[in-house]
């Protein structure tokens, strides 16, 4: 009996455990929202769109995408608004000054984008967002981020180019030169950064990584720094304070469309924070919540979908696999 009575104590405990979990997880992952990856099939698997409102769980990858044969340290992306489910990737450093859109249900390579005028030191995440006040060109921009480590610290010019017109479906593979738009360049009290991210109304924010003394920083870069070709100082910003070792290192952000939401992926986690009243500077102090990430060899990339409605993660290597993770709930 009471060997019996044992194992219902064990049972009962085990459940009121799963249950605390649960819980638990489903407070980190916001009150509102969470999102969650299925079987994590790979292959041509196509990505429906769905609502913030779908309960269902959808297949989570696309791929795998050869992103370029030369070079294999893909470390950004980004996702259109005028194209349905293109999306936009880079290489790291020591790439040519190049960028790719890619089909983000297939995972095919549409186009090459050579942009005129850029220089490639250490590109290390890439934005999409409004062209902004400082832009002759209106509608949307694609921001490059030359801002890494690899460039002793000393490159930091963001290259913002205007989204170019393209009949994808008849252009599958080919290439395009591009001018820039404007180019901004900045300095700062950090050594390392991997996080660039554009607002709803085209304002710029990077993110360092974590270094020996600090934590890392959030700082916006002033929009009259565009097409000056002067550096401008940057010391105004905060520092993130739940991120604190290596592991915790950003290595790509996005801001949502309508400017709400932010992503911030570090090498083990993507982390999420609500930020109703657009102020980043005061709600990315605070503890963010953890989403759903299917761990990637060296995951550099993250961004959401042109509507919000889930966000894809994309790693380093030659036909690294898209993982898209869709809003549930």
């Amino acid at each position: 009996m009471a060997d019996v009575i044992g194992k219902k104590v064990a049972v009962i405990l085990g459940v009121v455990l799963s249950l605390g979990v649960i819980v638990l997880t489903v407070v980190l992952c916001g009150a509102f929202f969470f999102f969650r990856p299925s079987s994590g099939q790979t292959g041509n698997q196509q990505l429906t769109q769905g609502s913030k409102n779908d309960s269902h769980i959808q297949n989570t990858t696309s791929g795998p995408i050869a992103v370029d044969t030369t070079q294999s340290e893909t470390s950004g992306i980004c996702a259109s608004r005028r194209y349905k489910d293109v999306l936009y990737t880079h290489n790291d450093s020591g790439g040519l000054n190049r960028i790719f859109a890619l089909n983000g249900t297939s995972g095919d390579h549409l186009l090459t984008i050579y942009i005129e005028g850029a220089t490639h030191q250490d590109w290390e995440d890439i934005a999409y967002g409004p062209c902004g006040t400082s832009s002759s060109a209106g509608g949307y921009c694609i921001f490059v981020a030359d801002t890494g480590g690899n460039a002793g610290g000393l490159a930091n010019t963001i290259f913002r180019i205007a989204e170019p017109q393209v009949d994808f479906s008849l252009n599958i593979g080919s290439e395009l030169n591009v001018s820039l738009d404007s180019t901004l360049k900045f300095s700062w009290d950090q050594y390392d950064c991997e996080t660039i991210m554009v607002d709803e109304q085209g304002e710029v924010y990077v993110i360092s990584k974590v270094m020996s003394w600090n934590q890392p920083k959030l700082a916006h870069l002033p929009r009259h720094a565009w097409g000056t070709n002067q550096r401008v100082n940057v010391s105004m910003g905060v520092f993130l304070p739940e991120l604190t070792s290596n592991r915790d290192n950003p290595t790509a952000g996005d801001i949502s469309p309508d400017g709400t939401e932010v992503l911030l992926k570090t090498y083990q986690q993507v982390l999420y924070w609500h930020v109703p009243d657009r102020d980043y500077f005061r709600h990315m102090v605070r503890r963010p919540a953890v989403l759903p990430y299917i761990r990637e060899r060296q995951g550099e990339a993250v961004c959401w979908d042109a509507a919000s409605t889930g966000y894809y993660t994309l790693g380093e290597d030659v036909n690294a696999t898209l993982y898209y993770y869709r809003r549930v709930g």
